[in-house]
C-alpha cells in the first residue's frame, strides 16, 4: 500500500480532507517541537524523546519515525486503526464498509505489524466489550488464514 492510499483511508476518519490535513500537520509540528525541545535543553547525556499518551499511537510512531514520511504514515495508521476498532463496537457508526475494514485490518496486521492489543486497550472502554471486539478481530484475521490454506490446496 502506498502512502497516498493510507492518506486517502485516514482522511475518511475526518469531516473532510482539509480537517485531516490540519490535524496531521498539527500532530507532526507538536511531535517535532517536543523532540527539538528535548534535544536543545538536555542537561544530561541521557537522551529523552516525546512519548504519546496512548500506547497504540506510540507503537506506530516507534515503527515509523525513522522513515522519511514516517510521522505522516504513523498518523494515518493510527486513525485508520482507531476507527476500525471503534467501528466494531455496535454503538459507534463505522467509517469503513465491512469489506474495506476487513481488507485494511488484514493488511495492517500482516504488513505493517500493528499492535492490535494496544489499540483494543486504548479504544475499548468497557471491559466486557473487550473480549467481544477482540473475537471479531480474530475472526476477520482468521478468515485470511483459512482463505490462504484453501488456495494452497
Amino acid at each position: 500500500m502506498r502512502f497516498i492510499d493510507f492518506e486517502e483511508k485516514a482522511s475518511k476518519c475526518f469531516r473532510d480532507f482539509e480537517t485531516y490535513y490540519k490535524e496531521r500537520t498539527a500532530f507532526i509540528d507538536d511531535y517535532k517541537f517536543f523532540d527539538m525541545y528535548m534535544k536543545r535543553n538536555a542537561k544530561s547525556a541521557i537522551r529523552f524523546s516525546p512519548k504519546a499518551e496512548r500506547k497504540s499511537l506510540q507503537s506506530v510512531i516507534d515503527n515509523y519515525s525513522h522513515e522519511t514520511k514516517g510521522l505522516e504514515k504513523a498518523f494515518c495508521i493510527y486513525y485508520i486503526m482507531r476507527h476500525i476498532i471503534l467501528g466494531l463496537q455496535e454503538w459507534n457508526a463505522p467509517v469503513f464498509e465491512d469489506d474495506e475494514r476487513d481488507e485494511l485490518l488484514r493488511y495492517l496486521v500482516k504488513y505493517e505489524y500493528v499492535d492490535i492489543d494496544a489499540f483494543c486497550t486504548d479504544f475499548i472502554d468497557c471491559s466486557r466489550a473487550h473480549p467481544e471486539i477482540r473475537a471479531k478481530i480474530d475472526e476477520i484475521l482468521n478468515f485470511d488464514i483459512m482463505h490462504d490454506e484453501e488456495v494452497d490446496e
